[in-house]
């Protein structure tokens, strides 16, 4: 059957070209006139699914008119089917034209070499074409064994040749003879659950891939194909008739996928080529092209993939309710189970809550929340039927201002919160019906909101969603031990919902500009109060969601090592209960961003913290310097005696290393440099270079002690950006007698520590070779590849004075880039600087990183000072070299 969408004048011309005797050229000028005109009227907003189906009937035409030009017309017993997405007649810009030659049997091979020549002239036109040429029978065995193969089968249909053949493949590929609806139903479910893995299960990646991505186009065509093996309907429309699709879920999922339509179509225009992709290279381009504007605090890219998550999170629930009533139409036999009572509204069947009668909702409003509740109190329920979801969403509108103002209801919710058996799969499916956004109405404005970086990995709901998931997994004895003092806080916490309140409205505030944190807090208050929490309660959630950033950017971006920092974060926190909520919320909050921004080290820092904060908040009194300095030496010293039966040399190493170096360290980590230096440094010509496991076990520690020389703190990190390791912090000191002792805590790029003991050794004799003499290490800086970036993001430099510390404190805020410590560490040279710590975060492109300075007298950074080094690092950022740029 041929495709009724007309194309005015393009099927004319088309005769009057090959008419006319048209070559391969002119044949391609055709095309690509065709193209531009789809191009054109895409932008003037012609109806995608216009678009998509003239192209597939110009191809129509064209085959059919090449098949005449090769005298096949005439031909009984061989046919040309489209097949695939093409079979449905839906061919995107750039898609691929799949194609089936038909052919009664084997013996037709005198037409071989007619259908390489029609095979290579479509190739000719630039046309990207899948073929194949298969007799009835073999594509019956193919179809057998393979899904896939009989999904493509499922949707040929005839572009032109012997009718018959067409209707024979209908015939050998029934339902009667292969693949009956319950055999098929099991194997697309498989297929998708695969397919769903592959892509991280989730449709909330930011670079989701239009068809295959949980949401995505391949779902909506599951429900196609399952629905055309079981009732022989493939149109949306069709199965609505029937009654399988209820008329409101029939309106979602066109709109849906008419939305993904519209996007694949701009997507292949931006790329050039056939690309399912969403990429952040594209993702700008497209949504431009699809009519998204920047708005204050909203970004076009940011408003476009909003509504993208928004439209895959509709399909998915919908394909998953679909699912689940194909499952009991066709899998009645799983559903054979007698139901368990539960109470006089609910009862369970197998791992599925249902209704005991449908007007629950609508006569008895409670049962909305009760069914959530008895999902988080027992473990055995994992889902919700078919037939109760629909029952639920019909009840939805009566979630009212009114509802959430019943203190029944309120406690409901706060009885959810408590529960510890199974609460994040009742979360998680509240979410996905939209109880959970009609509860918490602010929650709904995340739904699908997105941020345009590397960094955060997941839409804001569905990183809320992980959070909580993480929360509750510290309950969990599955996972037992891996944060040790996060666990023996939540064991003995009296009121989870406290932690899990803070949690959901954490990042509630983001998508409207401003401050996320401060917005959130607002919200938080206000739900808390309404929901009968005390003022006290309401109060801590509202300083959780206020300070929930806190704890994370004093322990990457500050010397913990400082007792004033420590000072300092204690009286933020105040007292021990909110230390210890904030502290599991941080860990939570975190590993919920993206799976490799945890690390040993990340844990290392918060443990510290956490650990200092608490001590000094038991200890009450605060901690001066020179008690750091002396309960420092103390310490080393009691692990010393048992190395060292004389301790001359260790006070002789010290008094070399000059007063300040023993509130940089710890005790631990300064009696490991004295016995390395004792033993060693005598041994060992040239620089010294020994590494070892952190004692916290967060990452690798490298300790370098050589003669003090120009760059040498540029040379070592771009020594080490060589060896491919990531560098988290450096502690940099040069002694009285200039011998550079510094020390880097480095990680692999995949965030782990660095093991491999061959590695190690090689990056130890790469250091050792070339800080003999850096100024022969090779400091040229790899230029950029020219490529646009699809993030822009202005450089900050600030500088805050810290004089009880008598230190400035540099903060830089830019795009990583190769060689970026080597290029900051050449502008602290060029301008007379003396880095002393620094901390290194990176966060996807961009980087945040602190380095703590002062002048060669040991003294704060001028003004004047601070002026040029910030012009000499915005200077060498984009340099191609090191070489000292000239100020203006």
């Amino acid at each position: 059957m041929s495709l009724a969408m007309p194309v005015p004048d393009a099927d004319a011309e088309l005769t009057a070209l090959l008419n006319r005797g048209g070559d391969r050229q002119a044949l391609r000028d055709w095309l690509a006139t065709q193209a531009k005109r789809d191009e054109q009227d895409f932008d003037q907003d012609v109806p995608v699914e216009t678009l998509i189906k003239r192209r597939a009937q110009r191809i129509d035409w064209l085959l059919q008119h090449l098949w005449a030009h090769f005298e096949l017309q005439h031909l009984q017993d061989i046919a040309l089917l489209a097949v695939g997405g093409y079979g449905r007649g839906e061919l995107h810009p750039h898609s691929d034209i799949d194609i089936l030659i038909l052919l009664k049997d084997s013996s037709q091979e005198h037409l071989h070499k007619k259908l390489e020549q029609l095979i290579t002239l479509l190739w000719d036109l630039r046309l990207v074409i899948g073929h194949a040429v298969r007799t009835v029978d073999e594509c019956e065995n193919a179809a057998r064994d393979d899904l896939t193969v009989m999904t493509n089968l499922m949707e040929a249909r005839l572009v032109c040749g012997d009718p018959r053949l067409s209707t024979a493949l209908r015939d050998h590929l029934s339902p009667v003879q292969m693949w009956p609806p319950d055999a098929y139903f099991k194997g697309k479910l498989e297929e998708q659950q695969n397919r769903h893995r592959k892509y991280e299960g989730t449709a909330y990646k930011l670079e989701p891939n239009l068809k295959s991505s949980p949401g995505g186009l391949r779902d909506i065509q599951n429900i196609h194909w399952i629905a055309k093996r079981r009732f022989g309907d493939q149109s949306l429309l069709a199965m609505t008739r029937r009654g399988v699709f209820l008329p409101q879920e029939y309106r979602a999922l066109t709109r849906c996928q008419l939305f993904l339509w519209r996007v694949r179509f701009a997507l292949h225009l931006v790329a050039g080529r056939a690309e399912d992709r969403l990429l952040f290279d594209h993702q700008k381009a497209v949504a431009a092209r699809l009519g998204y504007v920047d708005k204050p605090g909203k970004l076009a890219v940011e408003q476009f993939m909003k509504q993208y998550f928004r439209a895959v999170l509709t399909v998915r629930n919908l394909h998953e309710l679909l699912s689940e009533l194909f499952s009991e139409v066709m899998l009645a036999s799983l559903h054979d189970e007698e139901p368990v009572f539960i109470d006089n509204y609910f009862q369970q069947r197998g791992d599925r809550i249902e209704l005991r009668d449908f007007a629950s909702f609508q006569n008895h409003p409670e049962t909305m929340l009760l069914i959530f509740v008895h999902m988080a109190e027992r473990s055995g329920l994992q889902r919700i039927s078919a037939s109760t979801i629909r029952a639920l969403r019909h009840a939805r509108p009566q979630l009212n201002h009114r509802y959430r103002q019943n203190p029944k209801h309120q406690a409901l919710f706060l009885r959810l919160l408590r529960s510890r058996a199974n609460l994040w799969q009742a979360l998680r499916a509240m979410k996905r019906t939209g109880i959970l956004s009609a509860f918490i109405p602010a929650f709904g404005q995340i739904t699908g909101q997105m941020q345009f970086d590397r960094f955060h990995h997941f839409t804001v709901d569905e990183h809320t969603l992980f959070l909580l998931h993480n929360i509750s997994r510290l309950t969990d004895p599955k996972y037992a031990g891996s944060f040790p003092h996060a666990e023996r806080i939540m064991q003995r916490l009296v009121q989870p919902e406290i932690l899990y309140l803070a949690g959901l409205f954490h990042d509630i505030g983001k998508g409207r500009g401003g401050d996320h944190s401060e917005l959130g807090a607002v919200d938080a208050l206000e739900f808390c109060t309404q929901i009968g929490l005390s003022d006290e309660e309401a109060q801590l959630v509202a300083w959780l969601v206020r300070q929930h950033l806190s704890m994370s950017l004093v322990a990457q971006r500050r010397d913990i090592t400082d007792p004033d920092v420590i000072q300092d974060f204690a009286r933020l926190v105040g007292d021990e209960q909110h230390l210890e909520l904030l502290y599991v919320l941080t860990i939570c909050d975190i590993r919920a961003t993206n799976a490799s921004l945890w690390n040993g080290w990340k844990d290392a820092l918060l443990r510290d913290l956490y650990l200092a904060t608490r001590e000094c908040l038991r200890r009450g009194a605060p901690l001066l310097q020179a008690d750091v300095s002396a309960s420092t030496r103390e310490d080393a010293l009691n692990r010393l005696q048992e190395k060292f039966a004389d301790l001359t040399p260790v006070h002789d190493l010290w008094r070399s290393f000059g007063a300040d170096y023993f509130t940089k360290v710890t005790g631990e980590t300064l009696a490991w440099i004295t016995e390395t230096l004792l033993t060693q440094s005598e041994q060992q010509e040239g620089p010294l270079v020994v590494y070892r496991q952190h004692p916290n076990a967060g990452g690798t520690e490298i300790l370098i002690f050589v003669h003090d020389q120009e760059f040498l703190f540029a040379a070592i990190t771009a020594l080490l950006a060589q060896k491919r390791v990531s560098i988290q912090a450096a502690t940099i000191h040069t002694t009285p007698y200039d011998m550079g002792l510094d020390s880097f805590i480095v990680l692999e790029e995949t965030g782990e520590p660095v093991t491999d003991l061959k590695r190690l050794q090689g990056i130890q004799r790469h250091l050792q070779q070339h800080l003999k003499d850096v100024s022969k290490v090779p400091l040229a800086m790899q230029q950029s590849s020219g490529k646009r970036q699809p993030f822009e993001l202005k450089t900050e430099i600030h500088f805050h004075q810290d004089l009880r510390r008598q230190r400035t404190m540099l903060e830089l805020i830019t795009l990583d880039r190769p060689g970026l410590l080597a290029r900051v560490g050449a502008a602290f040279k060029y301008c007379d600087v003396v880095l002393h710590n620094s901390k290194i975060v990176t966060l996807g492109e961009r980087v945040e990183d602190v380095f703590f300075i002062t002048d060669r007298e040991l003294r704060p950074v001028s003004s004047a000072t601070q002026q040029q080094l910030d012009h000499m690092i915005r200077l060498l950022l984009d340099a191609t070299s090191l070489k000292k740029p000239e100020l203006t």
